[in-house]
């Protein structure tokens, strides 16, 4: 874990590159061989004792050595009002998709606060939808464990979080570690993620619009819809930009190691 950053440190104490930065710095002039950027390495730290504590942790990733089929599929959705989610098993021999339950989220002032985004307003729209990815996989966790899964969305900024890449944006950040925890936990393989075109993601979008006053898609009216509350939508292992804005880069805090 950061072994790249360690290793970089002791070669720059090695070659003597620290004593000469130490010369040059104003006050204190003692090298600082062990001193690293925590907001780089407090993070991981946090990270896996959260893991950790989770009952899911497992201990041992096994993994097969034929590539195995996804058997679920989750098409998700968001907008500014909301998260949308379908859950369908996949027919391999078929080759379709048929959906079993429906997911619905309200985005409350409360939610977008503590995302860190505008509320009712289309600038957070990527946060959500990578929000959306983190709360159907962590509602359905159960369901999943164990399988690989297909993953459609018509944000790539979701499905590139899905597929564990880092991002610029705190928030982001924030999710994927909460994703990440919750996959590792059900011991869920990767997952396939399919980029889907938002004229073809009517139900999810339906779904994700809470006071949309139309009649649901065909295929959503014979469908069970769960209602998410806004307490579980909030439950979080990290504490969000928001609480500790320092876990997330978001400031410069050195420790001694």
């Amino acid at each position: 874990m950061r072994r790249g950053m360690l290793n970089g440190k002791q070669s720059m104490a090695k070659h003597g590159v620290e004593k000469a930065r130490a010369a040059k710095r104003e006050g204190d002039t003692r090298p600082k061989p062990g001193l690293v950027p925590v907001k780089r390495l407090e993070l991981a730290r946090r990270w896996l004792l959260a893991f950790l504590q989770q009952k899911e942790a497992w201990r041992c990733r096994k993994l097969p050595m034929q590539v195995v089929l996804p058997k679920y599929a989750i098409t998700t959705d968001a907008s500014p009002f909301g998260v949308g989610a379908i859950l369908s098993v996949v027919d391999k021999e078929q080759d379709n998709l048929t959906p079993t339950v429906a997911l619905a989220g309200k985005i409350t002032k409360n939610v977008a606060a503590v995302l860190g985004v505008e509320f009712r307003q289309a600038s957070g729209q990527a946060v959500l939808e990578a929000f959306a990815v983190l709360l159907v996989i962590r509602y359905w966790r159960a369901t999943l464990r164990g399988s690989r899964l297909l993953l459609k969305a018509d944000s790539t900024v979701a499905l590139a979080l899905s597929k564990k890449l880092s991002s610029s944006t705190a928030t982001l950040n924030f999710i994927g570690a909460e994703l990440n925890i919750v996959l590792e936990g059900a011991r869920m393989q990767d997952l396939v993620a399919h980029h889907l075109p938002g004229k073809l993601n009517v139900e999810a979008d339906y779904l994700s619009r809470p006071d949309l006053q139309v009649s649901p898609p065909d295929r959503l009216k014979d469908l069970s819809v769960r209602h998410l509350n806004e307490a579980w939508m909030l439950e979080s292992q990290l504490p969000p930009p928001g609480v500790e804005p320092q876990l997330w880069g978001m400031s410069a805090v050195y420790s001694c190691m």
